[in-house]
């Protein structure tokens, strides 16, 4: 971080020397709306991923593995880095996380980059590069993140990790899943009717409403 930091100031530096204006103010500003949309997202957490689920009993092999990978990938894609600490948590409940556990949930979790607008990641990009097409991005980005989740699913169902007979993963429900699918299609919905709308406001302003309008409901 100091070593980046010290690289943007040396830059900063150097481009005021140079006769550029106004970049003490970029640096200080450019990235409040990627702040917002992170915060806003967080919240998401409260409403995401069922609390009554960890007194069920957990889920062990092939198939446990598989809705492990896609249920910390989906709600990873929505509520970022939130996803994968709700999940080990659970996982590590009753004993120490092993590793093919922490290789499911980090991998299935990283290649959530490619496509989804909801991590810091793609909001950067969407930042730095304002007439990138949100559709596109996530039109070529899904086969990558799911070329990348069967490349961990096909190593970890190998010989070398005793084919996941062993693998205990989270006992995930297709119904909890309402969450990101709401979100995704709300934001691009949005998106298609109102372009000129700034991507990272219309997450932040929708992850709020997802989330306030079932807890009204729910409470």
């Amino acid at each position: 971080v100091l070593i980046l930091a010290g690289l943007g100031v040396a830059g900063i530096t150097w481009g005021m020397a140079n006769g550029a204006n106004g970049l003490i103010e970029i640096a200080l500003t450019q990235n409040v709306p990627l702040a917002g949309m992170l915060i806003a997202v967080s919240f998401l957490q409260l409403i995401a991923v069922g609390r009554q689920q960890s007194a069920e009993a957990a889920e062990q092999g092939r198939g446990a593995l598989a809705k492990t990978l896609l249920g910390v990938h989906l709600f990873g894609a929505v509520i970022n880095y939130s996803a994968v600490a709700i999940f080990a948590d659970r996982l590590s409940a009753r004993s120490r996380l092993s590793l093919p556990q922490a290789m499911a949930l980090s991998q299935a979790f990283i290649v959530g980059a490619a496509w989804s607008p909801f991590y810091g990641a793609m909001a950067a990009a969407l930042t730095v590069a304002p007439a990138a097409s949100l559709v596109q991005l996530i039109l070529w980005g899904l086969p990558v993140a799911a070329a990348g989740m069967t490349v961990t699913w096909l190593t970890l169902t190998s010989e070398s990790y005793g084919r996941a007979r062993d693998f205990v993963g989270y006992p995930l429900h297709l119904e909890a899943l309402w969450v990101p699918a709401v979100l995704a299609v709300s934001v691009l919905a949005i998106h298609e009717w109102q372009p000129a709308w700034p991507v990272l406001a219309v997450i932040a302003a929708m992850a709020l409403l997802v989330t306030l309008v079932p807890l009204l409901l729910r409470e």
